[in-house]
């Protein structure tokens, strides 16, 4: 009788915290960000005659959305975790990197090439 008694008390605290754990699991799932990354063996800038980016090309990258991309607005082009300007752009155009791309807009974010030997890059 006092096996019974402690059990039923238990089985009721169990079914009433399943669901809230359940629900707690669910709220705790990390959220989907809409930029995805991709690394491409060649990331080429696009630029005008006024230095901005006007389109991003990569070559090697079989699960880039599309070969060619279009900027959004705030671009912004690393080399490490270093901003470059672009004076600093035709310098890196070309080479490898990684490329964050808006999943919903399909445009460039940025483009994040390695850091590179000393005195390549001012």
């Amino acid at each position: 009788m006092i096996k019974k008694m402690l059990c039923l008390p238990l089985v009721v605290f169990v079914l009433a915290i399943t669901p809230v754990s359940a629900a707690s699991l669910e709220d705790a799932r990390l959220i989907d960000s809409p930029i995805e990354a991709y690394e491409a063996a060649s990331v080429e800038l696009m630029v005008d005659s006024s230095s901005r980016v006007f389109s991003v090309v990569t070559e090697g990258c079989e699960l880039c959305p599309e070969p060619r991309l279009l900027p959004a607005r705030g671009f912004k082009v690393q080399v490490g975790k270093r901003e470059v300007g672009a004076d600093g752009y035709r310098r890196v155009s070309g080479q490898a990197g990684t490329v964050l791309v808006d999943s919903d807009s399909g445009m460039a974010l940025m483009v994040i090439y390695p850091v590179q030997q000393e005195g390549e890059l001012q």
